[in-house]
Parts: C-alpha cells; structure tokens; sequence
C-alpha cells in the first residue's frame, strides 16, 4: 500500500505533468508539514481519492503533498478510494490503512466529499486521531469548486499562520472572557451571541502536539454560544451551505433567531433551498430539535482566502464572520444533531461587551 506520489497523479487521472507545473509549491507544503504539523521522522497516511472530472482539487493537494513529503525523506502510504458522500462507507483498504498506521504518526486528509464513515473504528475521524495521538490535517468537499480555481486555494493555504496565530490568540483571549458578542452588517444583521462561561477555539494551523488537528487552510476564532444564547436576525449574504452545495446567494438569506432557534426563513429562493436542507435533515434526526439550533459564531482570519462557494474557505475570510447551526459538542457545545453548516456574512462590525473590535491592519 505504500505508493510514490507519481502513483497518485495516475490514480487521481491528473495531467501526467501536473507536479512539474506546481512545482514552485512544493516548498509551501514542506514548510505546513514541518512548521504546521511539527513533522520530523513520523510516517505520513494520506487518505485520498479520485476526485471528478474538474473537480480534483482533492488528488491535487494531496498529490503536492505526498511529492514534498518525499522529497523531504518521509515514509508515505497512500490510500485513495472513490469520491465518498454522505452516508457511503470509506473503503475497506482505506479503513485497513487508518487502523495499520503507527500511533503517533501525521494523517493527511484531503477529500473531495466525505471520508466516509468509519465502520468499526468510530464514528468521528477526529476522535480516532485523537484516540491514536496522531497528529493531522483536515479537508472536505473540496468537489464544490471546480479545479480552474486552484491558485485561490493556494493562495489560502500559502497564508502567514504566524500572524494569524498571534491576533486569533489576542481574539480568543476577548471572546473568552465575554459575556455577549453582538454582530451588525449592512444588509441587516443584528444578532447577539451571549458567551459568558465558554470557551473559543484558535484555529491558527499550529498542530504540533499528540493528538491534535484541524482544518488546512486555517484561520479563524470561532465560539459556541451559551444554551439558548442567541437573539436577532441574522442576514446571510457571503455564502451559505446546504447538504449538497455551498452557494453565493443572488438574495441574502434572512432568519430571524429566538432563543438559540431559528424561527423564520425569508421566502427567497435560496432560503427555499435551506429550509428544504432543515427539513430533510429533521426527517432523518434522532434529535430533530438540533438541527435549527445556532451553535456557533466565527470570525475569519486569512489574508489569503476569498469567498468562492466553498466552506472550507469561505469561513476563513479575512473580514468576515459566520455563523452555524447543528452539532457543536465536539468544541464545546451543547447540541447533537446530524449536521453541522456555516453560512457566511459580509462586512460585519463586531461588539465584544458593547466595546467595538477591530480587525488589525
């Protein structure tokens, strides 16, 4: 199961010169594996896939990924399965790989839809990298974004994670010591977030200690709010998720929020499309009061990110906030439920305690 990266561009069906045009990247994804994730002499598990025609940005990352790693003398396996979604099963060599890899060692995850679920190892990847002290990135749905778009995503994950450490860490000292975050933009939301007692999560793309991990590109602070916690409108105008697509809307999503619920939905055809997301997910929830329940605020940090109709990006933009609804308990929360999704906002002002914050220059 251990394959050279030149494997991988034959597997994914990417350009057989692929590495050779990116190769100025290489130093990027040598410097995230050593500075980022701390590597020395650990094995490397890349789990992979084929990714779709045009939408193989998935293979692409991890194919820069598993050149530099080489290059650098790791020890790489790489298992690629099929493009997996919600509800599929990784498959069998990828979950043998998984349970095969040495406690304590580097998995990277890049996947163009889920990883799959995890059969007889647990339910939560990150519990499984936690459990086994591995050290790890973490990427999904790459496939909402066509390939074309690459050097955006690059441009995110080539971001100054030193400074965006730095300020998330001044940004979680506030929140933390919080007892409410009010967010206002232009197109009308005015929302508060009560947060006395929890705690905000740094996601600055420093992973160095045993067992920890997160996402890559990084760059954001976000919160869960207190039980109940959040009242006012909140309008959605960067983008917004479904169970199918992340979007840019053409009419911004307007919800009013009471008690932590959401209670109303605008009537525009994008607000359509997620109540159609809530209802599906409540037809298929053993807890259907979650789905509709706020259970986060974040603030977007990288420089480097642009909103571009994937999550994974779009929620680390420099000057803007989001905020989701569904399950928060693996930071902190206090809501289970079979989703979790982030709808992006605009332009927002910030005011931790009544006292204006700023994003730095």
């Amino acid at each position: 199961m251990d394959l050279a990266s030149d494997r991988i561009v034959r597997d994914a069906s990417l350009p057989e010169d692929f590495l050779g045009q990116h190769q100025e990247y290489l130093k990027l994804f040598r410097r995230l594996l050593t500075e980022n994730l701390g590597a020395t002499d650990e094995r490397i598990l890349i789990l992979n896939d084929k990714g779709e025609p045009g939408r193989r940005i998935a293979p692409m990352l991890n194919a820069l990924y598993a050149k530099a790693a080489e290059e650098m003398g790791f020890a790489v396996t790489v298992a690629t399965q099929l493009v997996k979604t919600r509800g599929d099963t990784a498959a069998k060599h990828v979950l043998k790989a998984l349970d095969a890899h040495p406690d304590g060692n580097l998995i990277l995850l890049n996947v163009s839809g889920r990883l799959g679920n995890m059969d007889t190892l647990g339910k939560s990847y990150r519990t499984f990298c936690k459990e086994r002290q591995h050290r790890f990135f973490s990427s999904s749905n790459w496939h909402l974004i066509p390939e074309t778009r690459f050097s955006e995503v690059l441009q995110a994950f080539a971001a100054d994670y030193r400074k965006i450490s730095k300020e998330g860490a001044a940004l979680k000292e506030r929140l933390d010591a919080a007892e409410h975050v009010r967010i206002t933009t232009p197109a009308g939301t005015d929302v508060t977030f009560h947060t006395r007692g929890m705690t905000a999560i740094n996601n600055d793309g420093f992973y160095r200690e045993q067992g920890m991990g997160g996402n890559m590109p990084a760059g954001e602070v976000y919160i869960p709010p207190m039980k109940r916690g959040v009242d006012g409108r909140i309008v959605i105008d960067g983008s917004y998720r479904t169970k199918d697509a992340s979007l840019i809307p053409q009419e911004p999503i307007v919800i009013d929020v009471e008690r932590g619920d959401m209670v109303r939905l605008n009537d525009s055809p994008e607000a359509k499309a997620l109540e159609q997301t809530l209802r599906w997910a409540e037809s298929r929830a053993k807890y259907p009061w979650g789905i509709r329940r706020v259970c986060e605020l974040g603030i977007g940090l990288n420089p480097g990110a642009k909103l571009i109709g994937c999550t994974i990006l779009d929620e680390k933009v420099r000057g803007t906030v989001h905020f989701a609804h569904g399950s928060n308990k693996w930071f902190g929360g206090d809501v289970s439920a079979i989703i979790h999704l982030d709808h992006v906002l605009k332009n927002p002002r910030v005011f931790i305690d009544g006292e204006e914050w700023v994003l730095p220059e």
